[in-house]
């Protein structure tokens, strides 16, 4: 009999063979999936009538019990309609209204860590100065800009213990 490594479950301390995972392997399985993880979806605009497939699967994920917070770039015209209302809770908007709340994240992140904003902060202003790519200097100083929001946002969502981030159309 062959001892499959890869079959052995963790957590139930059973051990599979080479033709048979462990009997419990699919239960450790479904029980992790039922475990909810903190995620963040990011969108250009959340929520949007258009994009049912995306506030579908928000939905499906904290029916599950998960954790998951709606990153939107800019506010959506669909925000306050009736049937999303439930997707504006945690609802995180990085320009516009919050943009003041995200210039909080970046003191904040700068602040807690420094070397990491920096290090950010060099690639956005090598990528502003040769991106690879033609770019008037707007977009060039939207690099920029661009990489202080997303360090803001860091600092909005590590309170929250964001530990994934799936991103739709951001841009």
């Amino acid at each position: 009999m062959f001892l499959d490594l890869a079959n052995m479950s963790k957590f139930s301390g059973t051990v599979g063979t080479h033709d048979q995972p462990a009997p419990s392997a699919h239960l450790t399985l479904e029980r992790l999936l039922q475990v909810g993880v903190p995620i963040t979806y990011l969108a250009g605009s959340f929520p949007a009538r258009s994009e049912t497939f995306v506030y579908r699967e928000v939905r499906a994920l904290r029916n599950r019990g998960w954790n998951v917070t709606a990153v939107t770039l800019h506010e959506s015209a669909d925000e306050w309609q009736e049937e999303l209302q439930d997707l504006s809770r945690s609802l995180l908007v990085v320009y516009g209204r919050s943009a003041m709340q995200t210039l909080a994240g970046f003191v904040l992140e700068l602040a807690n860590h420094p070397l990491s904003v920096c290090k950010t902060l060099f690639t956005g202003i090598v990528d502003c100065i040769a991106p690879g790519e033609p770019l008037g200097w707007i977009g060039r100083l939207k690099v920029i800009a661009g990489s202080v929001a997303g360090i803001g946002l860091a600092g909005r969502l590590r309170p929250g213990g964001t530990r994934h981030i799936h991103a739709h159309f951001a841009h």
